[in-house]
């Protein structure tokens, strides 16, 4: 499933019942989609950013839709890719010190854990 910004409604309203429903495993969305749109996705267990969000405030906002249903607390997961060139992107969404901490670690995966 993908919703992007020119989908149309009746398509997106769809889309959006899959996923609420559990008939959707994977659901693509565009940060066009969502900035123009803004729809709650109902039924997110696990969200992936392959690039951080142009719009730091874009991050908690999306992450705050994941499941509440406490039988499924332990499948929520949220992982994003970001590299060197994500500077400006990770601080508006982290905070700059902590982002400068984020590209001095000599690892290659950071965990974030937010209880």
């Amino acid at each position: 499933m993908y919703v992007i910004r020119y989908t149309s409604n009746s398509d997106v309203s769809r889309n959006r019942s899959y996923l609420f429903h559990g008939r959707a495993q994977i659901t693509l969305i565009t940060e066009r989609y969502y900035f123009y749109k803004r729809h709650t996705l109902r039924g997110l267990h696990r969200l992936v950013f392959y690039q951080l969000p142009r719009f730091g405030k874009f991050y908690p906002e999306l992450i705050n839709m994941l499941s509440l249903d406490a039988d499924q607390l332990d499948e929520r997961k949220v992982c994003t890719l970001y590299s060197e060139l994500d500077g400006h992107r990770l601080a508006q969404v982290l905070g700059e010190r902590q982002a400068k901490k984020m590209f001095s670690n000599r690892q290659h995966v950071c965990v974030l854990d937010a209880e």
